[in-house]
């Protein structure tokens, strides 16, 4: 017997400029299924995560409203 689960993955990125140039500051993934939502932040440049805190902490709190909507809207 064939079982199957649907996912939706939603990717993200904080992002900040340093020098004229975009550097990615943290990576975020939501897994939404139908036993819930899954959310992973991961740190890729401490020193810059450290010097902006406040905005990158804002994209994560956005990038998590936005990964619950999406499981609102699979419920």
């Amino acid at each position: 017997m064939l079982k199957t689960v649907q996912t939706t993955n939603i990717n993200g990125q904080s992002v900040i400029k340093e020098d004229g140039a975009e550097v990615v500051v943290a990576y975020l993934n939501a897994t939404i299924g139908e036993n819930g939502a899954q959310i992973s932040k991961n740190i890729s440049n401490q020193t810059l995560y450290k010097a902006n805190i406040e905005e990158v902490r804002k994209d994560m709190n956005d990038f998590e409203t936005l990964a619950f909507e999406a499981q609102e809207d699979n419920a």
